[in-house]
């Protein structure tokens, strides 16, 4: 279900989101499930950016944690903090959207670091472009040890979060770093909060087919830690695929690709050849823990679809 139930601002109250400078006020939207202490990490980083602090509002949406999210919130001056029941993100991130004041909205996750001119950098290309309806920042994915990345943070570094792809090609930012206007989402609609994986993309293919521009952004960044265990590498393959299906049943088509099947049981040979000649794999033995990764990756990609083919349930969280 896409929720549009935003109420417009007009007249003098969307005046005053537009405060000199040409300047806008700002609402960064952080959903958050049971990660207190990053989101600490992610809150200080916030705290120290270069876009003026007036202008600045920080939305933390608590979805349901069981850890002490109020006190981490509190421990920050001009953070608001709400409650979303439903689970999953897109949920929670339309709750910040419903009640966020800011004339352009960016999103960011409570395990992500944002630079410090991440905000400053990102609104300058929305100003200087009317057109623009995304920017999406670049992400880099770090490992525990920069110095001695184990195979599934390897893998995570290689493979995680193309941005400059996602927008490119298939006309999204991940909302790790992703930033718009809140006149796009009273255009097209909020985020489908149905879908637990995917709706960034859903969502930004919604902004495309409205006619706006999307732009990625190599000077916006931020910092996301690797995954580093095969559970966390698991949990995120379950969720990516049962997005995948979800959003599939909503365009009344549910048939798995056959040649995607097949493909992830061929052995990945000639990918892992092109992995041995990536700098960043600083060893034979960090190459092979790198493949074996792979290949498990792959397994569960076919495992996946055929789960939610044949009617395996989504996970909600």
């Amino acid at each position: 279900m896409v929720v549009n139930h935003r109420t417009v601002v007009t007249g003098e109250a969307a005046e005053e989101r537009n405060l000199g400078n040409n300047q806008p006020l700002v609402s960064v939207i952080i959903p958050v499930y049971n990660d207190a202490d990053r989101l600490a990490v992610c809150l200080m980083a916030l705290d120290g950016q270069t876009y003026p602090r007036h202008l600045l509002e920080i939305v933390v949406v608590d979805n349901g944690s069981e850890d002490d999210v109020v006190e981490i919130a509190e421990r920050f001056e001009g953070v608001r903090l709400l409650r979303e029941p439903r689970p999953g993100s897109y949920a929670a991130r339309n709750r910040g959207i419903v009640e966020a004041k800011g004339d352009i909205i960016a999103f960011t996750d409570a395990d992500c670091r944002p630079t410090s001119t991440w905000i400053e950098r990102a609104v300058r290309h929305l100003v200087d472009n009317p057109g623009i309806g995304v920017v999406g920042g670049r992400i880099e994915v770090v490992a525990m040890d920069p110095n001695n990345p184990n195979g599934v943070e390897l893998y995570e570094i290689m493979t995680g979060f193309p941005q400059q792809r996602y927008i490119e090609e298939f006309r999204f930012a991940a909302t790790a770093s992703m930033f718009t206007r809140m006149s796009v989402f009273d255009l097209v609609g909020l985020f489908n909060e149905e879908l637990m994986s995917g709706g960034d993309r859903e969502w930004g293919m919604r902004v495309h087919a409205s006619g706006f521009r999307l732009r990625y952004a190599d000077d916006v960044i931020t910092v996301h830690p690797a995954r580093n265990t095969l559970r966390q590498l698991y949990m995120k393959s379950k969720r990516r695929h049962a997005g995948v299906r979800d959003a599939s049943s909503m365009r009344k088509s549910s048939r798995a690709s056959g040649k995607k099947l097949l493909r992830n049981l061929v052995p990945p040979v000639r990918t892992g050849w092109r992995m041995l000649q990536d700098d960043r794999v600083p060893t034979i033995w960090a190459w092979v823990r790198l493949v074996a990764v792979l290949t498990l990756v792959r397994l569960l990609s076919v495992w996946f679809t055929l789960r939610f083919a044949v009617g395996g349930r989504s996970p909600r969280r």
